[in-house]
């Protein structure tokens, strides 16, 4: 057998022996079980170093390898992918439908509001001016309670949507 006699920067000596020549080499994996004995057999202050670099080059050799390939990506055929895509398309034909709805109910709103300050104005505007002014006043406040609401709701969506 060889015996090398290596020296730390500390001045300490360190034996390492290699396999006897006559053996057949055995190849360069270890068991859980013999990596834990050799760990063992590290004097403390240089097991932890020792450890780093196990970690280190282990993840340099393993985090450089593409992920095995999954059972699901080996079934997806050309129909699976004509089905999202239609699926997809679906999905932006109801988006669309359910944005022009919300247009038309907001349309609705408005001219609802509109005919209740036109009747309001024509009916009681002249005979009781008192009270069109007090029901003016409400429907500014809750209309500009409304639109604000509405103006912070966009707000945050586009806050959120930045992030």
């Amino acid at each position: 057998m060889n015996d090398d006699i290596h020296t730390t920067g500390q001045g300490e000596r360190l034996q390492t022996r290699d396999a006897p020549s006559a053996q057949p080499s055995k190849p360069d994996t270890l068991t859980g079980a013999e990596l834990s004995k050799i760990l063992a057999a590290i004097p403390p202050p240089y097991r932890e170093t020792v450890e780093r670099s196990i970690i280190e080059r282990s993840s340099l050799i393993f985090g450089n390898l593409p992920p095995p390939p999954d059972a699901f990506d080996e079934k997806i055929t050309s129909e699976h992918i004509g089905q999202v895509i239609s699926n997809y398309d679906k999905d932006g034909q109801r988006f669309h439908e359910d944005k022009q709805r919300d247009r038309f109910f907001k349309t609705i709103w408005i001219v609802l509001f509109a005919a209740i300050f036109v009747f309001l104005t024509y009916f009681l505007a002249k005979d009781q001016e008192s009270l069109y002014f007090r029901i003016v006043e409400l429907l500014v406040a809750f209309a500009g309670g409304f639109l604000g609401g509405y103006g912070y709701k966009a707000f945050k969506q586009k806050d959120e949507e930045e992030e």
